[in-house]
């Protein structure tokens, strides 16, 4: 009898570290990601990026001052608001509507989010997102896990808090949920960083399976715009537009 106990306790561990190992394979999110031919990281992780003098490290942020000018201006409330910071991309793909994305994206992922954390993206304050791909369209993605960019967040650098808010993009999604992105394929070191250019390259998943759409796909912004959906029902849903992506591009599907 003490045999069976021992070895069904035996088990019982064996199975609990493999679940806890499973947990955290995703569990961190990397303090920084360097893009090609950049001298400065991209990403910037909230936690290192303050040196020992209380300042922005110049290590990461060179001489960019932008972010130092935001964090010694006089805060509100106890919080530095920085609001919509506008970044040109060169050529963006078609983002008029969600057919426009699902057809105009070098990959669409449905992942689950398995951990973010809190920085800066250059010099835009925002979180980065991990998520874990469960299904792929378009480019492989080999990965375990991969991880984009979002400019909203509120968060802490050093004895400062920053808010950071963008109306034009949806919800962040939480640790669990879903989400799908429309991206051009990483092209950082370790092919991990979804090239995501802007809002209408993330659609969130609620938790009731409904979607959380950027300002742009919504219908009052389509309607004012004028711009035709090009789909005869706009998929509402987790599985309707999961629908509509593998039928549009059955022959890309990977996964």
């Amino acid at each position: 009898m003490m045999k069976e106990r021992s070895f069904v306790l035996f088990v019982a561990l064996v199975l609990l570290a493999v679940t806890v190992s499973a947990g955290q394979a995703h569990s961190a999110t990397p303090l920084t990601l360097t893009l090609p031919h950049c001298t400065l990281p991209t990403w910037v992780d909230a936690r290192i990026a303050v040196d020992a003098t209380g300042h922005l490290d110049p290590r990461y942020f060179g001489n960019d001052h932008r972010m130092a000018d935001v964090l010694a201006s006089a805060a509100s409330d106890g919080c530095h608001a920085v609001g919509t910071w506008y970044v040109d991309a060169a050529m963006p793909p078609l983002r008029g509507s969600l057919h426009q994305a699902i057809l105009n994206s070098e990959v669409a992922v449905l992942g689950r989010v398995a951990s973010k954390s809190y920085g800066f993206y250059g010099s835009v304050p925002g979180q980065l997102v991990q998520i874990v791909p469960e299904r792929v369209v378009g480019a492989k993605l080999p990965k375990a896990a991969y991880y984009y960019f979002v400019p909203v967040g509120t968060f802490s650098v050093g004895k400062e808090m920053i808010c950071k808010t963008d109306w034009r993009y949806a919800p962040p999604p939480e640790i669990g949920q879903e989400v799908f992105i429309f991206a051009k394929v990483p092209i950082d070191p370790d092919r991990v960083l979804l090239n995501v250019l802007g809002p209408g390259d993330v659609v969130g998943v609620s938790g009731s399976g409904t979607l959380e759409l950027p300002r742009q796909y919504q219908p009052a912004a389509a309607s004012h715009r004028n711009v035709p959906s090009a789909m005869p029902n706009v998929p509402a849903n987790r599985g309707e537009l999961l629908d509509a992506l593998l039928t549009a591009r059955r022959a890309e599907v990977q996964k």
